[in-house]
């Protein structure tokens, strides 16, 4: 919900389609919910306010874990490890990241991954890298057993970075406050573009994005201020459709 209080977080199970929600009115306290994530296997959703990260349990929806950000300090983006389905990172408005181990309860690792917020993080899919944007336009690309970056915070954007996505290959897309979509190197590792997504009858190309594997390859969809589209990503140049 958009202010955390009488608007309850709704979740609806795949097989049967009946929502199930749990709500914020004790926790989030008039808090916008910027965040939500399930984990790997289906055990956990993980969900972020302004100051609080709750862990709940599925299906039962019980809290497991919690972490508050200190007064003046605010959550800003998380994501779940795609392989260790324990290990959950998140950001937060000084561009500080942090590794939580759920089965342990405990934050692991904390570091400065941007010089700004902290707004976009992503890991590929076999859970070797994480990327991660910032609102000053940043992105980095860093070894996810490590921690050391594989390429360091460079100029992605001019603008916020709205959304970041690995495709299977492994290749990184990124939209941002500027309208762009771009694509990077193979996990990310030249920092410099290999093609940028666009259609001719379209300004903003994106405000949040996903990359799959279906039938016809792999496929990215972007979501803009005014369109739905649709980008096959197969062969040497996307191609993009408009759905709306």
């Amino acid at each position: 919900g958009r202010q955390g209080v009488g608007l309850p977080l709704d979740i609806h199970e795949t097989e049967i389609y009946a929502p199930v929600s749990y709500t914020h009115l004790d926790v989030y306290k008039r808090q916008l919910v910027v965040g939500v994530a399930f984990n790997a296997d289906g055990r956990y959703l993980a969900s972020i306010g302004a100051t609080t990260l709750i862990v709940r349990g599925l299906p039962d929806g019980k809290q497991l874990w919690a972490y508050t950000m200190a007064e003046g300090h605010r959550l800003t983006s998380l994501a779940f490890h795609p392989t260790d389905p324990d290990r959950l990172v998140f950001g937060d408005g000084a561009g500080t990241l942090r590794l939580a181990n759920l089965a342990t309860g405990t934050v692991e690792l904390e570091f400065a991954a941007h010089a700004d917020t902290l707004s976009a993080l992503a890991f590929s899919d076999d859970g070797r890298r994480l990327a991660s944007g910032g609102r000053d336009g940043s992105l980095a690309v860093w070894d996810a057993a490590s921690w050391e970056p594989v390429v360091s915070s460079f100029a992605g954007h001019a603008g916020p970075v709205h959304d970041l996505a690995f495709d299977a290959a492994g290749r990184l897309f990124s939209t941002g406050g500027d309208g762009r979509i771009v694509q990077w190197a193979a996990d990310g590792s030249t920092g410099r573009p290999a093609a940028e997504l666009s259609l001719p009858d379209q300004g903003a190309t994106g405000w949040s994005m996903a990359v799959a594997d279906t039938p016809r390859g792999p496929t990215l969809l972007s979501i803009a201020d005014e369109a739905i589209v649709v980008w096959d990503l197969a062969g040497d140049a996307a191609r993009g459709r408009r759905l709306w």
